[in-house]
């Protein structure tokens, strides 16, 4: 979040404490509460926040849709920090995500689909650009005849 300069806690009540952040912006400094943020905002908060403290060491992080209530131009920098810190730390990023900017940047070459055909169990399957033809992965997968052989009377005919 652009000029964020600290992120602290203020006590409203002596059992009650605010979380604050601190902006520079106009030459000046204020303050506002997580209450005053967009949705959007606090789901960066919280995205930089695990990123900074949940990760030790060679730590798996497992986010579910991360780019929910962000515009990929918020999500990307966030993505690219994540990769970053996971690469330096040695651990290991999962992300599910049914968007096509998570897809293509996290995985543009391979992936993996979850499945659950005819209601059964979740099936895994890598889904690379070989597989495709060439096609975006992401693109690829948002097909419904990517999903052919899961339709079909006996498991793998299409």
């Amino acid at each position: 979040m652009g000029g964020l300069r600290d992120i602290g806690v203020k006590p409203i009540s002596k059992e009650v404490r605010e979380l604050s952040l601190t902006f520079r912006g106009a030459g000046r400094d204020y303050s506002i509460t997580v209450d005053e943020l967009s949705d959007g905002q606090r789901v960066l908060l919280m995205l930089y926040a695990f990123r900074r403290g949940i990760l030790q060491g060679g730590a798996t992080a497992f986010v579910d849709e991360p780019e929910i209530g962000l515009a990929p131009h918020e999500m990307q920098p966030w993505l690219a920090a994540m990769l970053a810190d996971i690469e330096e730390r040695g651990g290991q990023f999962f992300a599910a995500s049914h968007h096509p900017t998570v897809i293509d940047y996290l995985a543009p070459h391979r992936t993996v689909r979850l499945s659950r055909p005819k209601g059964m169990g979740v099936r895994a399957d890598e889904v690379t650009l070989e597989m495709t033809g060439g096609v975006r992965v992401s693109e690829w997968i948002s097909q419904p005849w990517a999903y052919e052989d899961e339709q079909g009377e006996d498991e793998g005919t299409t």
